[in-house]
């Protein structure tokens, strides 16, 4: 018998599959960097989704893909950081938004890298995730810091620059994690549901397992994109 708790984490790993299942394209592209919010959705899309992994071979990211890759059956394409033009997307960055933080570059030149290079029209991501399951680092780090403000900034500057990017290569972007039934899923769990010292991202890694999800990829840890990819060595590297 399941308790409350893990009941209410099987609901949203329901809805999560209900979404997949229901509202995103056969053979839309997925950005998949082997951490649980793209690896879960990988899984519960039951080969509907094409992973692709952006990053450099032989980084964090690239080998967690492998790894997660490898173990569910599934192939992915990598594209190799080092054989893209990098100061390109970044200067189309920083035209659709002039203001961006040195913070937030990192992490959607990943995005916009993907949207360049994939040929499908609608591009699966797993944006919101760190912001609804207490996936930053930050929050381990200051035990009251609540997820409020970076809502906030996801809807009010994260998101409409995302879509402006994505209308700019011609795509169109789903974002599951932000569906309002599983927002409002995740919200009434509480903080220490979500994080605790022992890890992050508990509520979303309970659902994975009940759902299936092999429990030793489950708990993976998980570096941001910006870093796990690679991508901040070529930025530097461009900036010196």
């Amino acid at each position: 018998m399941f308790n409350d708790y893990q009941r209410e984490c099987l609901e949203l790993g329901k809805y999560i599959s209900q979404f997949l299942r229901n509202e995103v394209p056969e053979g839309s592209a997925l950005g998949f960097s082997g951490g649980i919010d793209s690896s879960l959705l990988l899984y519960l899309s039951t080969g509907k989704l094409i992973p692709y992994n952006v990053s450099i071979l032989g980084s964090r990211d690239n080998m967690n893909a492998s790894r997660v890759a490898g173990a569910l059956g599934i192939k992915f394409t990598h594209i190799d950081l080092h054989k893209v033009d990098v100061k390109r997307y970044l200067e189309i960055i920083q035209d659709i938004d002039p203001s961006i933080s040195r913070a937030d570059i990192g992490y959607e030149l990943i995005l916009a890298i993907l949207l360049g290079s994939v040929h499908e029209e609608y591009v699966v991501t797993g944006q919101g995730s760190d912001e609804i399951f207490y996936g930053y680092r930050r929050f381990t780090d200051d035990p009251f810091l609540t997820n409020v403000g970076h809502i906030e900034k996801l809807f009010n500057i994260t998101l409409p620059r995302e879509t402006k990017l994505a209308d700019y290569f011609g795509k169109k972007l789903l974002t599951p994690y932000l569906q309002h039934e599983i927002m409002e899923l995740a919200a009434s769990f509480q903080r220490s549901d979500h994080i605790d010292a022992a890890g992050n991202k508990k509520v979303l890694r309970q659902a994975a397992r009940l759902m299936g999800y092999p429990e030793e990829l489950s708990e993976m840890p998980k570096k941001a994109a910006q870093y796990g990819s690679g991508i901040m060595k070529i930025l530097h590297s461009l900036q010196e």
